[in-house]
Formats: structure tokens, sequence, C-alpha cells
């Protein structure tokens, strides 16, 4: 059981009062019981503060508590422990250099197009997926601003196709 207190107030003139709200009458105490939550509630809600494993979490919960349940007043207690618990980490930072390949050249024939180096593949697709096609020529007019890393964009359905449409025309593309 927990304990609540209800108190009436009013608005005081401003006379001299420092005060906004003056109290009505006693105060009244009210016992209510303790509302509970879920086990997998709580975890989720907890994981999701403190970075932790779901799984891991419940797990606990029901070791301790056996139930299904817990009162939501034990909840502070729970988020205080995890906190001394998981408060003293140690942060590291590492720098890795490594230089990436951003075109692998392997498989693409080279050209010079007006003074400037131009790498082409050849790709195949099943005549029936032709329609899932998208050329960057197609979209010059609409879409100058926009670069197409390669063309043909190749794509898996008509819903992926139809997202990138939409995508474009919302960037007003």
């Amino acid at each position: 059981m927990r304990t609540l207190t209800k108190s009436t107030y009013d608005v005081n003139e401003q006379k001299a009062s420092p005060n906004v709200l003056s109290q009505i009458g006693d105060s009244i105490e009210i016992n209510s019981p303790d509302q509970p939550i879920d086990l997998y509630s709580l975890a989720v809600e907890l994981a999701a503060i403190y970075r932790l494993k779901i799984w891991d979490l419940f797990d606990e919960l029901k070791r301790v508590y056996g139930g299904e349940e817990i009162f939501l007043n034990h909840v502070p207690s729970l988020s205080n422990q995890i906190e001394e618990q998981t408060r003293d980490y140690e942060v590291t930072e590492e720098q890795i250099e490594k230089a990436i390949a951003l075109v692998k050249f392997g498989g693409f024939d080279k050209s010079i197009e007006n003074g400037a180096e131009v790498y082409t593949a050849e790709i195949s697709y099943p005549i029936d997926k032709e329609s899932l096609l998208q050329k960057w020529e197609d979209w010059k007019g609409k879409a100058d601003d926009f670069g197409f890393h390669y063309t043909p964009y190749n794509f898996d359905s008509h819903p992926e196709l139809d997202f990138f449409e939409q995508l474009l025309d919302e960037m007003n593309l």
C-alpha cells in the first residue's frame, strides 16, 4: 500500500503575499494499492533506458520476483541498482587508418569520353525484370542535382521501385 495526500488549493489575490495558492481545508491521506506492471513491459523499458539485453534482464527479473508482475513502487529501486552496477564503464578510443577502394577496376571497361576516364560494365537481367530498371537518362531532366552511382538501377520489386520514385518526388527531384 502507498499513501497519497489530497489537498485542495485556491488562487490567492495578489496583495503582499508571495504565495499564489493557499490551501483550503485539511489534507486528506488516502491509502492506494500498488499498481502492478508485467515483467515483460518492465524489462523492455529498463533495457531501452540502460541499453541492456532485454531477455537477460527479463530472466533476472523473473528469477528475483518469481511471478509475472512487479509493483511500480519497486521500479525506482531497481533503476538505482542498475545505475550503480552499470555506471562505472571504461571509455576507450581507437583510430584505425584503412584505405578502401571506392571503385574496383576489375570487370570494368575503361574508355575516354570528353577527355575523362569512364569505366563501364555490362550487366544482364531477365527480360521480364526490365520494368524494374531505372536509367539515369530517364531522370536527367528531373534530377539534375541527383547523381546515380551507376545506371541503370536494378530494383528487386515494383514496391521498391515505387518507393524510390516517391522518394525522388518528395525531394522535388
